[in-house]
């Protein structure tokens, strides 16, 4: 402060090693009106307006470290942090990149996902006897408490989609709904009531079908899906149990 107001200093070269200490220079520029640039990793505070930047900050480190697990194959990690928004800034990076990093490793979905891709119709339909085991477990670990990832479920989820959306060809799956109007062998539609006669009326002919039907989508056309989102997660579960349904139920 005393060079600002007396040497009338013009910036501010900051080196600060901590959070703490980036943010307290950062406040002396605001309320003097002096840029500071920073050559630390470290960041200041997004509300700095005199603070200039010129090193990333610590979520640059995140891909990085996802990339250590993986190479390591860590099936699990647990990310010790200090208690404070300064600690905590690097989290939501790095909980990013280790989920997208991949990194788990479970025989047991590698051996379902092996086997819904195998020939055998069998092997396929034994395979699928275990969805809705795998489906609860995959839900009960949304969101995961710990940065592992869930890679083999959605591998395992994706396999069943995928052999889903080939058998329906990109046709959507429909019904059709009978027009309650027109007689059937099952039943006479209620005549109105001006229409009423002492007599008992005689069943009236039955027309021929119609030429456009009333129609009914259960379900529409299947779209790729090469991983799976959050915003297509529910879908994509939706399917695989249908077909688990169709064919093991």
């Amino acid at each position: 402060m005393d060079l600002i107001k007396n040497a009338k200093a013009q910036a501010i070269i900051d080196g600060s090693r901590t959070a703490a200490e980036a943010e307290f220079v950062a406040r002396i520029g605001d309320r003097a009106h002096v840029p500071v640039v920073s050559f630390s990793a470290v960041p200041a505070t997004r509300t700095a307006r005199f603070s200039v930047a010129t090193a990333p900050d610590d979520s640059s480190q995140a891909a990085p470290i996802a990339g250590v697990r993986e190479n390591f194959h860590w099936r699990a990690a647990v990310l010790l942090h200090e208690d404070s928004r300064f600690g905590a800034g690097i989290v939501p990076a790095l909980s990013d990149a280790l989920r997208a990093g991949g990194g788990a490793d479970d025989p047991a979905c590698h051996w379902l996902y092996d086997t819904l891709l195998s020939a055998d119709p069998d092997l396929r339909l034994a395979a699928l006897a275990f969805l809705p085991l795998l489906a609860a477990l995959y839900l009960r670990r949304l969101p995961p408490e710990l940065p592992c990832s869930l890679s083999d479920f959605e591998a395992v989820l994706l396999a069943v989609y995928s052999s889903e959306a080939k058998n329906r060809q990109g046709k959507p799956v429909v019904v059709q709904v009978p027009d309650l109007a027109v007689p059937s062998l099952y039943h006479t539609p209620a005549s109105s009531p001006s229409c009423k006669s002492p007599r008992r009326s005689q069943p009236q002919p039955i027309p021929p079908p119609q030429a456009t039907p009333v129609v009914g989508v259960l379900s529409p056309p299947l779209e790729p899906q090469a991983a799976v989102k959050s915003t297509k997660r529910a879908r994509i579960i939706g399917i695989a149990f249908e077909a688990y349904y169709s064919q093991i139920s």
